[in-house]
C-alpha cells in the first residue's frame, strides 16, 4: 500500500510541480511541444540518426539474433539427441495423439454425496 501511495504523490507532485513552472515562466504549452521536437531534431542531428540506417541496423540485429537462436537450439539438439543412438525412430511430443482424452477424476473434481 505504501508503494502505491508513494507513486501517486510522485505523480501529483511531479504534475503540480510542472504545472507551477508552467504559469511561471509564462510560456504555453505549444511553444514547449516546439522546443521538444527542436531538441529531439537538434539530438538526432548530432548523432547521426537516420530512420534507413536504423532500420537496417534493427533488421541485422533481429537476423543475427535469429541465428544465434538456432545455433544454440541446434547445439541443444545435438547434445540432447547424442546420447539417443542413431535410430531413425519418431518422438511423439503429443501424447493426445495415441491416448483418447481421460476425464478428470475425482481427485481434481470431487463428487458431492448423494443423501
Amino acid at each position: 500500500m505504501s508503494k502505491s501511495s508513494f507513486l501517486l504523490g510522485v505523480i501529483l507532485g511531479g504534475a503540480a510541480a510542472t504545472a507551477a513552472a508552467i504559469k511561471l515562466m509564462d510560456t504555453t504549452p505549444q511553444q514547449l511541444k516546439e522546443a521538444a521536437v527542436e531538441k529531439f531534431d537538434d539530438f538526432m542531428e548530432a548523432n547521426d540518426f537516420d530512420a534507413d540506417t536504423l532500420k537496417s541496423r534493427a533488421a541485422s540485429s533481429v537476423d543475427d539474433l535469429k541465428q544465434r537462436g538456432l545455433d544454440l537450439a541446434n547445439r541443444a539438439n545435438s547434445k540432447f539427441n547424442s546420447d539417443m543412438g542413431d535410430g531413425d525412430e519418431d518422438f511423439v511430443v503429443d501424447n493426445m495423439v495415441e491416448t483418447p482424452y481421460e476425464k478428470p477424476t475425482e481427485v481434481f473434481m470431487p463428487r458431492k454425496e448423494e443423501k
